[in-house]
């Protein structure tokens, strides 16, 4: 049965790392609902958080319009 109700995710302040994201991003990576995602300081930094946003990104049925990842240490390396 597809998600047909939840629509925004707010999860800041949570910490959730790039360990959490990664499993996040599993769920997400196929829904077609979440319009605003919120992971404001949740220590998600470098290479792999910025994979692991990139896995939720890359599905073309993607309604993320407000994708919010401020106050996380992604560095260059994670932004590039």
């Amino acid at each position: 049965m597809p998600n047909t109700l939840l629509s925004h995710i707010y999860l800041a302040g949570n910490y959730i790392g790039n360990s959490g994201l990664k499993i996040l991003a599993n769920g997400l990576r196929y829904n077609d609902r979440v319009m605003s995602l919120d992971l404001t300081n949740n220590e998600i930094a470098g290479l792999k958080g910025a994979k692991a946003i990139g896995l939720i990104l890359q599905n073309k049925k993607n309604l993320i319009k407000r994708l919010d990842l401020s106050k996380n240490p992604l560095g260059n390396v994670g932004i590039e």
